[in-house]
């Protein structure tokens, strides 16, 4: 599945750090504004070498509200034990 879209940071801070095999991993916890009284908790999972330097690049603009312009290949949606979905 793919999707482009935009989403915005909620005020859970970004858990960036490495997995138990070592990769490093970046979860970042945002909103979807489906409407003017309707938003979407979703929880983004990405690791690898692009999330680490994504995060070195950015991690001091990534504040509550910012705007995130999201590209996504191969998306996959789990909802196990979560209230909110999580997207990896």
């Amino acid at each position: 599945m793919q999707a482009h879209g935009m989403l915005f940071l909620s005020k859970t801070p970004p858990i960036a750090k490495p997995a138990a095999n070592g990769e490093f991993g970046l979860t970042l916890f945002v909103v979807d504004r489906i409407g003017v009284h309707q938003v979407e908790p979703w929880a983004l999972i990405w690791s690898g070498p692009t999330a680490e330097k994504f995060w070195k690049a950015n991690q001091t603009a990534l504040r509550p509200g910012c705007a995130l312009s999201v590209k996504a290949q191969r998306m996959r949606a789990h909802a196990k034990n979560r209230a909110v979905p999580e997207i990896q």
